[in-house]
């Protein structure tokens, strides 16, 4: 939203496409970590360049397993790292990164995994209080509950002076934790949340949050009553992107309202999709 922003305003922005990293680059890379001489290190980077296609974050992630499997271990008596790329190669390992997260999570209590569950679906940032909030518990017991994800280094916790919160180590752990909750139970949890931020009374700047989740579970709805009222939050939610002239965004929740309206009340809602779509349309030009 920012850079379609940014764009819309006249601003050149230039974007650098970041490359994965090649087994050239992860030889130097493992001398370092592994205080290896460059000709023993050469074997081990070619095989994680195949498991990990030099993805960087797959690629940290992976050695780190295979240090926690002891399938590369420290030789104290040796003073040395070692390890054997022959057994390393024949080793039932995942196959790519999000399969390597969902395994560190499934080793953590059950109820830090239901956290992070919830977590994922609010976003790759978050606050404990939120979580508390559509958890259904105190703050304290937020907080312990995501301790142990911090500890093992799958959440970064906020410091002093951050308000956003905690944070994903990355969007493939946020990918890994969403993906434990089983499909067909995903837009209840949306709505469920949705509800939970509504009916608290979440603040007005948590506004597209709270559509967020509604629009993913509003197929779940039956009422029409609450059908009407998330239509409405799509309609204020609508106008405030559009003043920020975030023209693309507004568009969808139009759109998103549109779809929950009965034919008699789409009338009003559908002149405003036509306006968003022609001011988007003058923009874009």
């Amino acid at each position: 939203r920012l850079l379609s922003r940014l764009q819309a305003a006249g601003v050149a922005v230039q974007r650098l496409a970041l490359a994965p990293l090649g087994p050239q680059h992860l030889v130097p890379w493992l001398c370092d970590s592994l205080h290896a001489a460059p000709e023993d290190a050469a074997p081990l980077a070619a095989l994680l360049h195949a498991r990990t296609g030099g993805n960087p974050f797959f690629t940290m992630q992976f050695l780190q397993l295979l240090e926690s499997a002891g399938l590369v271990a420290y030789d104290a008596a040796a003073g040395r790292w070692g390890w054997q790329v022959e057994r390393i190669a024949q080793a039932p390992l995942p196959a790519d990164v999000v399969e390597l997260m969902i395994g560190r999570i499934q080793t953590l209590p059950p109820k830090t995994q239901y956290a992070l569950t919830l977590a994922a679906c609010i976003g790759n940032r978050f606050d404990a209080a939120t979580l508390a909030l559509v958890s259904e518990q105190d703050l304290d017991r937020a907080h312990d509950d995501l301790a142990c994800a911090v500890a093992e280094g799958l959440l970064i916790a906020p410091g002093p002076a951050d308000t956003h919160g905690h944070a994903f180590l990355h969007d493939r752990v946020q990918q890994a934790a969403y993906a434990l909750i089983p499909a067909e139970r995903r837009q209840m949890v949306h709505l469920a949340i949705g509800r939970l931020l509504r009916d608290r009374g979440a603040p007005a700047a948590a506004l597209f949050d709270v559509v967020h989740h509604l629009n993913i579970g509003r197929d779940c709805v039956r009422d029409a009553a609450e059908r009407e009222a998330i239509a409405q939050l799509d309609l204020a939610a609508g106008r405030r992107a559009k003043a920020a002239t975030a023209h693309e965004q507004a568009l969808e929740l139009f759109n998103a309202g549109l779809g929950l309206r009965s034919e008699e009340h789409t009338s009003e809602l559908q002149s405003r999709v036509d306006i968003s779509y022609a001011v988007f349309c003058l923009k874009k030009k």
